[in-house]
């Protein structure tokens, strides 16, 4: 890929950051996360697309939590949608 992709931040996912009240993992998501998402964000070492109803989300492994995103391949955006840890990234919403 040679351009590299724009991140956005959805509300959804800037709550559940914040709600996590950890300053040592937003420093390392801004520092090692970002841009290695930004370079190539359909495929890497923590990086595992989704299936079944959720196949249109990727996830990003990170220690104990999980970014989820959607990709735009047209217009080169990643949607950051929610992170959580990983006890709880993967209950069935009510």
């Amino acid at each position: 890929m040679s351009a590299s992709f724009r991140l956005a931040e959805t509300a959804t996912y800037r709550k559940s950051l914040d709600k996590l009240k950890n300053l040592s993992l937003e420093q390392r998501i801004r520092e090692i996360v970002y841009p290695e998402i930004v370079k190539s964000p359909l495929a890497g070492p923590n990086i595992k697309k989704l299936k079944g109803q959720y196949d249109l989300l990727y996830r990003f492994r990170i220690g104990d939590y999980r970014i989820f995103y959607l990709v735009d391949t047209t217009a080169k955006i990643i949607f950051l949608t929610e992170i959580h840890h990983r006890k709880d990234a993967y209950k069935r919403k009510k």
